[in-house]
């Protein structure tokens, strides 16, 4: 959070946040056992501290207007929800074919191995959204955009971008 608004981004941390979280899943893909669970707790404790930290107010930067936020805000919202729907049961579906096939531990290291993807994936598709800080100037409203410095009128920001990186990203 402090440091979001020192920097005046909020998308970089987001990005190394997700980063954080998807070293940690990637570990128990390639040294399952081998790595004592405090470490791993502690790496992916601080992604996901940072990431709860700042999505929130990455999403009210990039709304496009403060006059439609609420339908805007809806929508990340369930943007952010689609993973943990979509995610239990690709996940058990994902075991359940491995225990079939007597493979139970593997169906279990390639759930974490597509929680990596989908973590880097959020990670380098929250680059694309574009930030601004929404504040009153003397245009007419103009808000600041905070890739640029400049003051814009009303541009849309990439919200597709956006529901993306929700939709691929982490949990809430």
């Amino acid at each position: 959070g402090i440091l979001s608004d020192r920097v005046k981004r909020r998308a970089p941390i987001v990005c190394v946040a997700g980063s954080f979280m998807a070293l940690t899943a990637l570990a128990f893909v390639v040294a399952p056992g081998r790595i004592p669970l405090w470490p791993l707790g502690i790496v992916f404790g601080l992604g996901y501290g940072a990431y709860m930290s700042v999505d929130l107010a990455l999403a009210v930067d990039a709304l496009p207007s403060q006059r439609d936020a609420g339908k805007d805000l809806g929508l990340w919202s369930m943007a952010a929800t689609l993973p943990a729907v979509v995610a239990p049961v690709l996940g058990s579906a994902v075991i359940f074919l491995a225990d079939l096939a007597g493979q139970t531990a593997f169906g279990y290291r390639a759930v974490f191995g597509l929680a990596t993807i989908f973590l880097f994936l959020g990670a380098i598709f929250v680059l694309k959204v574009r930030e601004r800080r929404h504040a009153h100037s003397a245009t007419h409203g103009a808000e600041h955009d905070a890739t640029t410095g400049n003051a814009s009128e009303r541009q849309a920001p990439d919200m597709i971008g956006a529901a993306v990186s929700a939709a691929v990203g982490v949990q809430e």
